[in-house]
């Protein structure tokens, strides 16, 4: 039977070498970290790029996207303009066609009117004689 002093010493030993292997996977798993780190930030920084070009397309006309949404964006209130100029100008039309037909209507009917009273008159005057 080993003695005591034999049985530590190869437990002191056991333990040296765990130690040592837990430091040696703790250098390589650093290492493997920092090397996909590494790659990851290349990845990340080259799609940043490609998207931040994307972004930047012009179009055949030689224009951005954005530049495109502004000029539409632009049309779209002066054609707002465009329709509201439209509808108070057919407005003031109907209200003028409003105004004419009603003094039609007036007229229309004092002549109406003044004609049965013509109409009146001459029966009147004509069974008088």
């Amino acid at each position: 039977m080993p003695k005591v002093s034999q049985l530590k010493t190869e437990i002191a030993q056991a333990a040296t070498a765990a130690v040592q292997a837990i430091a040696d996977a703790a250098s390589k798993a650093t290492s493997t970290i920092a090397t996909a780190a590494e790659a990851a930030s290349k990845v990340v920084s080259t799609n940043a790029a490609t998207a931040a070009q994307a972004l930047v397309v012009k179009n055949v006309d030689g224009i951005t996207d954005h530049d495109l949404i502004t000029k539409i964006d632009v049309k779209l209130d002066n054609l707002k303009a465009d329709v509201a100029d439209i509808k108070s100008g057919v407005s003031k039309q109907i209200d003028d066609h409003e105004t004419r037909i009603r003094r039609l209507e007036l007229w229309g009917t004092l002549a109406v009117g003044g004609a049965y009273v013509i109409i009146f008159w001459l029966k009147f005057v004509f069974k008088q004689n």
